[in-house]
């Protein structure tokens, strides 16, 4: 009778080959992955699912990691040995991964060093997997800069419970990381629902001024309705077409640009202030300016001479200066420097 044909062995993005061969179905890891009980694997934020890198050169070791956290909910890079796994991060980083201490050639304790060697990777946890009782080789993995250890058999309820405090440890050190590096801008940090995580002064500074409505927690820290129903909009589109954001006052404009986070969710919010171009009816409105007053003050702003305003507006040069003459007593100056300024600092009294 012929013997029952195997499944394909299933493909993670990037994998190499050996790496297919080496996890495809046997009869010794089969009977491991269906003792993985489903029913206590708490899944990561359904958001953008963490990626967990695992390094082992045994083959049931390496298929039964994968369906533990495949099951859990992670993305899961496979690597089958030290070099393997260099070669694979030159691609991707994930954001945490799991290191078989003892390998041949290039073993966990030269990767680690290797990791934490260069700018790139040096951020991301590293977990040892050891022999029970291997004391020497926990006390090398935490001198080379791993976070901590798992003994081996895995347990999998211990593994993930270790992922996940360390995954959150890592976006905790990023976020701090993220307002250190924003200190002096206005700007606010939100989760995947919108909520505000972190907001600068500044920040809190231009959202009282631009929406007037707007009640402030300094406490607990939200933003403006029309501002989070756009953040809303924006991390729920894929296809980076939304609208931006911009709100007007008083001769100002404030624009927020987003840059979503895709290593730890979420992301940041930058305001910035534009001043709105001058325009002859805000001049007229502000300082008491006749229609061709506020229009003759506009080209002087611009650099003019008399005769270019004169040859704009269909009037003459003398014409111009008797505007200009207006023009310096309503605002209170008396060159047209002083003048132009008052068009380009709409603060100016």
């Amino acid at each position: 009778m012929p013997p029952e044909s195997m499944p394909e062995p299933r493909r993670i993005p990037g994998e190499s080959d050996l790496t297919a061969q080496r996890i495809a179905p046997t009869t010794l890891a089969r009977p491991i992955r269906e003792s993985c009980d489903r029913s206590h694997r708490k899944a990561p934020t359904p958001h953008d699912p963490s990626v967990v890198m695992v390094v082992d050169d045994t083959p049931a070791s390496v298929s039964f990691l994968f369906e533990v956290l495949d099951q859990a909910g992670y993305q899961v890079m496979l690597a089958t040995g030290g070099a393997d796994a260099l070669n694979q991060l030159n691609e991707r980083t994930p954001d945490l991964i799991l290191l078989d201490a003892v390998m041949p050639g290039m073993d966990g304790f030269d990767v680690c060093r290797r990791l934490h060697e260069a700018k790139r990777t040096r951020e991301i946890p590293v977990i040892f997997m050891t022999g029970l009782g291997d004391s020497q080789d926990v006390v090398r993995g935490f001198s080379e800069g791993a976070v901590d250890y798992v003994v081996k058999p895995v347990n999998p309820d211990e593994l993930l419970i270790r992922i996940q405090s360390h995954l959150m440890q890592a976006r905790r050190i990023q976020r701090v990381q993220d307002v250190l590096a924003a200190d002096h801008e206005a700007t606010i940090a939100v989760d995947n629902e919108g909520q505000v995580v972190w907001m600068m002064g500044q920040a809190r500074h231009r959202l009282k001024h631009y929406h007037g409505e707007w009640k402030d927690n300094e406490e607990v820290p939200s933003l403006p309705a029309p501002l989070l129903a756009w953040v809303i909009d924006r991390l729920a589109d894929e296809t980076g077409e939304a609208s931006p954001y911009a709100i007007a006052r008083e001769g100002q404009t404030l624009r927020v640009r987003l840059q979503a986070n895709t290593h730890i969710g979420g992301a940041v919010l930058y305001l910035s202030e534009q001043r709105d171009p001058p325009c002859a009816e805000g001049l007229a409105r502000r300082w008491g300016l006749t229609e061709r007053e506020s229009e003759v003050l506009l080209w002087v702003a611009r650099g003019k001479t008399n005769p270019e305003i004169g040859l704009i507006l269909g009037i003459s040069p003398r014409t111009v200066n008797k505007h200009l003459d207006h023009i310096f007593s309503k605002l209170g100056v008396e060159t047209r420097t002083a003048a132009a300024l008052t068009v380009l600092n709409p603060h100016t009294e």
